[in-house]
Protein backbone atom coordinates (compact mmCIF):
# COMPACT_ATOMS: atom_id res chain seq x y z
CA UNK A 1 0.00 0.00 0.00
CA UNK A 2 3.01 1.98 0.48
CA UNK A 3 3.26 3.04 -3.00
CA UNK A 4 -0.46 4.62 -3.23
CA UNK A 5 1.35 7.64 -1.02
CA UNK A 6 4.02 8.24 -3.31
CA UNK A 7 3.97 10.25 -6.66
CA UNK A 8 5.03 9.31 -9.97
CA UNK A 9 8.21 11.66 -9.41
CA UNK A 10 9.49 9.58 -5.72
CA UNK A 11 8.43 12.27 -3.51
CA UNK A 12 6.24 11.04 -0.42
CA UNK A 13 2.85 13.37 0.05
CA UNK A 14 1.00 13.64 2.99
CA UNK A 15 -2.73 12.83 3.17
CA UNK A 16 -5.07 13.19 6.17
CA UNK A 17 -6.50 9.99 7.48
CA UNK A 18 -9.98 9.13 6.68
CA UNK A 19 -11.33 6.62 8.49
CA UNK A 20 -14.08 5.74 6.00
CA UNK A 21 -11.75 5.30 3.26
CA UNK A 22 -11.48 1.49 2.50
CA UNK A 23 -7.35 2.33 0.88
CA UNK A 24 -6.78 4.16 4.38
CA UNK A 25 -7.79 1.36 6.12
CA UNK A 26 -5.96 -0.68 4.49
CA UNK A 27 -2.93 1.12 4.59
CA UNK A 28 -3.67 1.10 8.63
CA UNK A 29 -3.20 -2.33 8.82
CA UNK A 30 0.23 -2.60 7.05
CA UNK A 31 3.46 -1.85 8.71
CA UNK A 32 2.32 2.20 10.06
CA UNK A 33 -0.78 -0.45 11.74
CA UNK A 34 1.71 -2.26 13.06
CA UNK A 35 4.30 0.08 14.53
CA UNK A 36 0.85 2.14 15.89
CA UNK A 37 0.05 -1.43 17.65
CA UNK A 38 3.48 -1.94 19.40
CA UNK A 39 3.33 2.25 20.87
CA UNK A 40 -0.27 1.75 22.01
CA UNK A 41 1.15 -2.44 23.47
CA UNK A 42 4.44 -0.34 24.94
CA UNK A 43 2.10 2.41 26.65
CA UNK A 44 -0.05 -0.46 28.48
CA UNK A 45 3.01 -2.51 29.27
CA UNK A 46 3.51 -2.82 32.65
CA UNK A 47 7.28 -3.81 32.72
CA UNK A 48 8.92 -1.25 30.16
CA UNK A 49 12.38 -2.63 30.30
CA UNK A 50 11.04 -5.75 29.46
CA UNK A 51 8.79 -4.68 26.37
CA UNK A 52 11.88 -2.55 25.31
CA UNK A 53 14.05 -5.37 25.10
CA UNK A 54 12.00 -7.43 23.35
CA UNK A 55 11.56 -5.13 20.82
CA UNK A 56 14.75 -4.02 20.41
CA UNK A 57 15.20 -3.14 16.79
CA UNK A 58 12.44 -0.57 17.14
CA UNK A 59 13.80 1.06 19.95
CA UNK A 60 17.48 0.18 19.28
CA UNK A 61 18.21 -1.09 16.17
CA UNK A 62 21.36 0.08 15.10
CA UNK A 63 21.29 -1.62 11.62
CA UNK A 64 17.77 0.22 10.68
CA UNK A 65 18.29 3.23 13.29
CA UNK A 66 16.32 2.40 15.94
CA UNK A 67 13.31 4.85 17.32
CA UNK A 68 14.65 7.40 15.08
CA UNK A 69 13.85 5.45 12.01
CA UNK A 70 10.81 3.71 13.95
CA UNK A 71 9.02 7.26 14.57
CA UNK A 72 9.65 8.45 10.78
CA UNK A 73 6.86 5.88 9.48
CA UNK A 74 4.74 7.19 12.02
CA UNK A 75 5.18 10.95 12.86
CA UNK A 76 4.76 12.63 9.52
CA UNK A 77 0.91 10.91 9.10
CA UNK A 78 0.48 12.12 13.19
CA UNK A 79 1.44 15.84 12.27
CA UNK A 80 -0.88 16.07 9.13
CA UNK A 81 -3.88 14.90 11.18
CA UNK A 82 -6.73 17.04 11.06
CA UNK A 83 -7.61 16.12 14.95
CA UNK A 84 -4.18 17.12 16.00
CA UNK A 85 -4.35 20.57 14.27
CA UNK A 86 -8.15 21.15 15.64
CA UNK A 87 -8.27 19.48 18.77
CA UNK A 88 -5.52 19.01 20.78
CA UNK A 89 -5.56 21.95 23.24
CA UNK A 90 -7.84 21.10 25.59
CA UNK A 91 -10.64 17.86 26.73
CA UNK A 92 -9.06 14.85 25.64
CA UNK A 93 -10.61 11.87 25.88
CA UNK A 94 -8.59 8.97 26.98
CA UNK A 95 -9.62 6.11 24.98
CA UNK A 96 -7.69 5.48 21.29
CA UNK A 97 -9.03 5.06 17.79
CA UNK A 98 -7.12 5.58 14.81
CA UNK A 99 -8.89 9.09 14.42
CA UNK A 100 -6.97 9.80 17.50
CA UNK A 101 -3.59 8.44 16.52
CA UNK A 102 -1.70 11.84 17.63
CA UNK A 103 -2.49 11.82 21.01
CA UNK A 104 -1.73 8.28 21.10
CA UNK A 105 1.85 9.20 19.75
CA UNK A 106 1.96 11.96 22.30
CA UNK A 107 0.73 8.99 25.14
CA UNK A 108 3.86 7.35 23.93
CA UNK A 109 5.99 10.12 24.07
CA UNK A 110 5.20 10.84 27.32
CA UNK A 111 5.58 7.70 28.58
CA UNK A 112 9.14 7.09 27.38
CA UNK A 113 9.71 10.30 29.26
CA UNK A 114 8.48 9.17 32.23
CA UNK A 115 10.56 6.06 31.83
CA UNK A 116 13.62 7.32 31.33
CA UNK A 117 13.44 11.04 33.01
CA UNK A 118 13.64 12.63 29.43
CA UNK A 119 13.88 12.15 26.00
CA UNK A 120 17.44 13.33 25.89
CA UNK A 121 19.83 10.20 24.79
CA UNK A 122 21.76 11.05 27.80
CA UNK A 123 19.39 9.89 30.09
CA UNK A 124 19.45 6.40 27.97
CA UNK A 125 16.32 7.17 25.85
CA UNK A 126 16.69 5.67 22.78
CA UNK A 127 18.18 8.15 20.18
CA UNK A 128 15.40 10.56 18.75
CA UNK A 129 17.94 13.36 17.18
CA UNK A 130 16.07 13.52 14.02
CA UNK A 131 12.89 14.33 15.30
CA UNK A 132 13.44 17.50 17.60
CA UNK A 133 11.36 19.34 14.87
CA UNK A 134 8.63 17.04 15.20
CA UNK A 135 8.46 17.37 19.15
CA UNK A 136 8.26 20.87 18.99
CA UNK A 137 5.34 20.41 16.59
CA UNK A 138 3.67 18.35 18.72
CA UNK A 139 4.38 20.68 21.69
CA UNK A 140 6.08 17.75 23.88
CA UNK A 141 9.40 18.74 25.73
CA UNK A 142 12.23 16.60 26.03
CA UNK A 143 12.33 17.33 29.77
CA UNK A 144 8.89 19.11 31.18
CA UNK A 145 5.35 17.53 31.08
CA UNK A 146 2.60 19.57 29.62
CA UNK A 147 -1.09 19.18 31.26
CA UNK A 148 -2.15 16.97 27.97
CA UNK A 149 0.69 14.28 29.06
CA UNK A 150 -0.20 14.34 31.78
CA UNK A 151 -3.81 14.06 31.33
CA UNK A 152 -2.88 10.93 29.17
CA UNK A 153 -0.93 9.75 32.11
CA UNK A 154 -3.04 9.55 34.40
CA UNK A 155 -6.23 8.23 33.08
CA UNK A 156 -8.16 11.53 33.54
CA UNK A 157 -10.93 12.28 31.38
CA UNK A 158 -10.01 15.91 30.70
CA UNK A 159 -7.01 18.14 30.27
CA UNK A 160 -9.14 21.00 32.56
CA UNK A 161 -9.39 18.53 35.16
CA UNK A 162 -5.64 18.25 35.76
CA UNK A 163 -5.20 22.24 35.06
CA UNK A 164 -8.04 22.50 38.29
CA UNK A 165 -5.25 20.23 40.57
CA UNK A 166 -2.56 22.82 39.63
CA UNK A 167 -4.52 25.92 40.23
CA UNK A 168 -3.98 27.67 43.68
CA UNK A 169 -7.15 26.54 44.64
CA UNK A 170 -6.53 23.01 45.23
CA UNK A 171 -5.44 22.26 48.65
CA UNK A 172 -1.48 21.94 48.77
CA UNK A 173 -1.79 17.76 49.71
CA UNK A 174 -3.37 17.41 46.63
CA UNK A 175 -1.86 19.85 43.95
CA UNK A 176 0.09 19.46 41.40
CA UNK A 177 3.30 21.98 41.76
CA UNK A 178 4.08 23.54 38.20
CA UNK A 179 6.84 24.90 36.43
CA UNK A 180 7.11 28.33 34.27
CA UNK A 181 8.50 28.16 30.83
CA UNK A 182 7.51 31.31 29.23
CA UNK A 183 4.08 31.87 29.08
CA UNK A 184 3.83 28.12 29.22
CA UNK A 185 3.24 26.13 32.03
CA UNK A 186 4.69 22.27 32.90
CA UNK A 187 5.18 19.92 35.37
CA UNK A 188 8.81 18.39 36.03
CA UNK A 189 9.94 14.55 36.03
CA UNK A 190 10.01 14.35 39.78
CA UNK A 191 6.62 15.80 40.22
CA UNK A 192 4.80 13.85 37.62
CA UNK A 193 6.19 11.12 39.44
CA UNK A 194 5.43 11.76 42.75
CA UNK A 195 1.37 12.41 41.91
CA UNK A 196 1.29 8.88 39.70
CA UNK A 197 2.23 7.50 43.01
CA UNK A 198 -0.15 9.12 45.10
CA UNK A 199 -2.50 8.43 42.62
CA UNK A 200 -2.00 4.76 42.66
CA UNK A 201 -1.30 5.76 38.58
CA UNK A 202 1.85 4.67 38.64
Amino acid sequence: MEEKFIEAQGGTIVVHYDAASTEHQKYIQTSFGSDLCRILEFIQSADKDKFIEENELFFNGSFMGGLNDSLSDIIAPCLSSKFMMENGVLEIPCSFSFDRIPLLLVNFLAELKLHYGSLEEASGCPALECHHESLFKLEVDSRLFSFRELTLLSGYKTERAIRNLASNSTPVEKRIATVKQGRKTFVEHSEVVRWLKQNNKL
